[in-house]
């Protein structure tokens, strides 16, 4: 036990490191860039990473700079030293591929929020009728919202819907910030809109000292109903991303082979290429890619569950 929090220990060591040194370096930069990139700043408050943004934004200036300048050392000896290049072709394939490194990097970050809040929509909406009723049940013994937000804090049903009810009691315990505008930011601070329109129509009827308990038992039962609809619409486009699996991923690649075979006996070419080439790019490429296209459709099906 002891090893294994040494080794947390040195891993947030290392990546508050990180971070500092990118803040030390790209301050100034993040502060400069933080007024155009609203969009993204409202995408990453939504997702609930507990960096500072104007930090997030140091770390991806420093991993983009980072990252070019290992791709173009790395690019350089390989062309130049190991492959034998001339100089200038060396530097002009270092450059690209530096360049194309570093606007992943930024791709990628920019990527992070948008695709963590879109998965905490997916797993807020598929735990939202189960939180109501736990909710209902806490308000049927007569306990105040906050310490029902905290109750949902306590029970971790999922990491979203626990940071979003953390916030709440943050707010409300130790910044003393009232119910109503801890609720308020945490609408305005949710990924999923089935949940912000949950609490807005609670804070509507705590500000109004309307009956907490019928309310919740009035929005438990119809967000049952919604996921009951839902699950059969996610169960029938399983079903076609199944049949479709099979066709594109498992026959299509299978006759493209048996295409490329005879081509290669006949000795011709597909599209100018040789059919050999063009098998080996679709087993060792094609495949791999649509594989994972597919995985990436199904965890996004999955998430909404």
């Amino acid at each position: 036990m002891k090893k294994g929090g040494r080794e947390r220990g040195g891993s947030s060591s290392l990546s508050g490191l990180w971070v500092g040194v990118s803040y030390i370096l790209f301050k100034g930069l993040a502060e400069r860039s933080e007024p155009r990139l609203r969009s993204l700043k409202a995408a990453y408050d939504v997702a609930g990473f507990t960096l500072h943004f104007r930090a997030y934004l140091s770390l991806m200036f420093f991993s983009a700079l980072l990252a070019a300048l290992l791709t173009f050392t790395a690019s350089l000896f390989i062309h130049y030293f190991a492959l034998g290049y001339a100089l200038w072709v060396s530097l002009a394939l270092s450059l690209t591929l530096s360049f194309a490194a570093s606007m992943s990097t930024l791709a990628g970050y920019v990527a992070a929020p948008l695709y963590r809040s879109y998965r905490w929509r997916g797993f807020i909406d598929a735990a939202l009728p189960h939180v109501a009723n736990y909710m209902l049940a806490l308000a049927s013994a007569g306990i105040p919202v906050e310490a029902i937000f905290e109750g949902v804090a306590e029970a971790n049903i999922n990491p979203a819907l626990t940071s979003l009810s953390r916030r709440v009691v943050r707010s409300v315990k130790l910044f003393g910030m009232d119910v109503l505008t801890a609720l308020e930011e945490a609408a305005r601070a949710s990924p999923s809109s089935a949940l912000a329109k949950l609490v807005r129509s609670l804070l509507g009827v705590v500000s109004t000292s309307g009956d907490v308990r019928s309310f919740l038992a009035i929005e438990a039962d119809a967000l049952l109903r919604a996921q009951r609809d839902r699950l059969r619409r996610i169960v029938s486009s399983l079903t076609l991303l199944a049949e479709a699996y099979i066709g594109i991923v498992v026959v299509a690649p299978l006759v493209f082979v048996v295409m490329a075979l005879i081509f290669s006996m006949l000795g011709g070419a597909i599209l100018g290429l040789s059919p050999d080439l063009l098998m080996i790019v679709v087993i060792l490429v094609g495949m791999p890619v649509l594989s994972a296209i597919f995985l990436l459709i199904l965890d996004s099906m999955l998430a909404r569950a």
